[in-house]
């Protein structure tokens, strides 16, 4: 009997270090696509500072940050803005919530610009890891990472890494699918929320979540309904914010030049 029990903790003791190294591995091998990822972007990045005839034209000029500073063009100055002056004119199709996380990190930095860089890579990052495991329940461990591989060195995943809004939005919408599938719906709501008040697109995250909880047709609960209405109370949430600022709570449909940069923001 305790050559038996001692099998049993032994094979438990190998699973969890089985598993254990296999997260390790994983997650290795998304860090080193993210450090290549961010050699070609930095280098597409400064190529482009050159060869773009409409650098100059969208250049962010704040600040004395050297080559960092291409980071931050065409949208980034908007953002900068947000974070540090609050909103200025037609600035409303920028939603808030990135500009808010790099007001409220400025407590560790003195650079709005830095804060905003940290937090983009950073959230490309989790981004990466939290896609590769929701894609790994669907498609395989093999098929994510070749994901998220192609996904990190498309030519344009720069954006990612830039000083826009693009990463955080993402890692809020694949926390949000990933929670969902792992039943932790009241999470995911609450990343819903947070999704919605990042980018416009955000609000539209319920379709997915609706479509899959409509598949299940089981017992529709509280923590059910949170997930669809999280977006929904994401994009209310900045819609007050305009009624109280603009006196206008249809502030960005009411206004075409609003309208015009809503899907222009990466």
């Amino acid at each position: 009997q305790k050559s038996f029990l001692g099998r049993k903790l032994q094979e438990r003791h190998w699973k969890f270090m089985k598993s254990f190294i296999d997260k390790i591995t994983d997650s290795r091998k998304i860090l080193l696509i993210f450090l290549a990822s961010e050699l070609i972007n930095f280098l597409t990045l400064l190529v482009s500072n050159y060869v773009n005839p409409l650098a100059d034209l969208y250049k962010f000029g704040v600040g004395s940050w050297g080559i960092l500073r291409v980071y931050g063009n065409f949208d980034g100055y908007h953002y900068w803005n947000i974070a540090v002056n609050g909103y200025g004119l037609y600035q409303e199709a920028f939603f808030p919530l990135y500009p808010v996380i790099i007001r409220i990190s400025g407590i560790f930095t003195n650079s709005h610009f830095i804060n905003g860089l940290i937090i983009s890579n950073l959230s490309f990052l989790l981004f990466l890891l939290f896609l590769f495991k929701f894609l790994r329940d669907l498609i395989g461990e093999k098929n994510a990472l070749w994901a998220i591989f192609l996904l990190a060195l498309f030519p344009t995943s720069f954006f990612f890494v830039s000083y826009y809004a693009s990463s955080t939005f993402f890692l809020f919408f694949s926390l949000y699918l990933y929670l969902l599938t792992n039943k932790k719906y009241l999470f995911s709501g609450i990343f819903g929320y947070f999704s919605a008040l990042t980018r416009f697109i955000g609000l539209f995250a319920v379709i997915p979540a609706f479509i899959y909880l409509f598949s299940e047709r089981k017992n529709i609960t509280f923590n059910k309904l949170v997930v669809i209405l999280g977006p929904i109370l994401g994009f209310l949430t900045y819609s007050l914010f305009l009624f109280k600022t603009k006196g206008d709570f249809y502030f960005l449909l009411a206004h075409s030049q609003i309208l015009a940069q809503i899907g222009r923001p990466i």
